[in-house]
């Protein structure tokens, strides 16, 4: 399972339990997961921009995708990811919050193409001077839930760090790389084989 002289790498346990699933619908959008944050202020929207760009270059999991030829496919990081962060101004529609929801919506509804990149969106919505809505989704071969809300606490951070004079180093995600290899290590290890007998 771990990372091979091509850069691919088997999908991790979870993943694979995804992707089984997904084969069994013709719509894998039902598998898009997000959050919708509001940020009332003085948001910085071209400070935000940077500090979403920062996390997604150091969060290998968002440049995931599928490759390879075998079934199950495996996985690859992709390093030329093209994301820039789409600002959506709805504050001039009759009711702004319901035009940012249809937007939304509407890019939950969207397939992906997992042998593509990127597997996700993050938008900032402006629905009033001083109110936007931050909207970030993945597919969910690639992010949960709680991914997702430390994905958002990283962008978070580095914003305040980028804002205040800070290094915004500290606290990058491990590479999934990495965790292919654990789980390698594990699965060859006694506890592997132990565990399985306790759950079975």
């Amino acid at each position: 399972m771990g990372v091979g002289d091509s850069g691919q790498f088997e999908l991790l346990p979870g993943q694979l339990g995804v992707w089984r699933a997904v084969q069994a619908v013709p719509d894998n959008s039902v598998y898009n997961v997000a959050e919708c944050l509001g940020v009332d202020g003085d948001l910085d929207e071209g400070l935000f921009e940077t500090a979403c760009q920062l996390a997604v270059g150091e969060t290998e999991a968002l440049r995931l995708r599928l490759c390879g030829e075998g079934e199950p496919p495996r996985q690859c990081v992709d390093d030329a990811v093209d994301w820039e962060l789409p600002r959506v101004d709805v504050s001039g529609a009759a009711d702004p919050e319901a035009a940012a929801v249809a937007w939304m919506q509407a890019d939950m509804d969207r397939p992906v193409d997992l042998r593509s990149t990127p597997l996700f969106t993050i938008a900032l919505l402006t629905v009033a001077p001083g109110r936007f809505l931050w909207y970030q989704r993945a597919h969910h071969l690639v992010m949960d839930g709680s991914s997702g809300l430390a994905f958002a606490m990283r962008i978070a951070a580095i914003y305040t760090a980028l804002a205040t004079g800070a290094s915004p180093d500290d606290g990058a995600p491990e590479p999934v790389g990495r965790l292919a290899e654990e789980e390698a290590a594990y699965r060859e290890s006694a506890d592997y084989g132990g565990d399985g007998d306790v759950w079975a």
